[in-house]
């Protein structure tokens, strides 16, 4: 595999503080850069079982904790 296009359609990451949304945003963006520029070099390791299980953990298996105010203040 030489060559991949990460896509996540119209997803979009929101904050309350407009800074923090715009780091977010850019640092996400970067990881998909540098995970399709590095795919070249090392796609067959990283899609293969070699490296794949190594990348599920380092990503906590593609999950990722949201944490929501309670409805019930108190």
């Amino acid at each position: 595999m030489y060559d991949v296009d990460i896509k996540f359609g119209s997803s979009y990451l929101y904050h309350d503080n407009k800074y923090m949304a715009f780091v977010m945003h850019q640092f996400v963006y970067f990881a998909i850069v540098i995970i399709e520029n590095s795919v070249y070099f090392v796609g067959d390791y990283i899609f293969s079982n070699m490296m794949g299980p190594i990348v599920d953990k380092a990503l906590g298996h593609y999950k990722t904790e949201v944490t929501l105010q309670s409805p019930f203040p108190g």
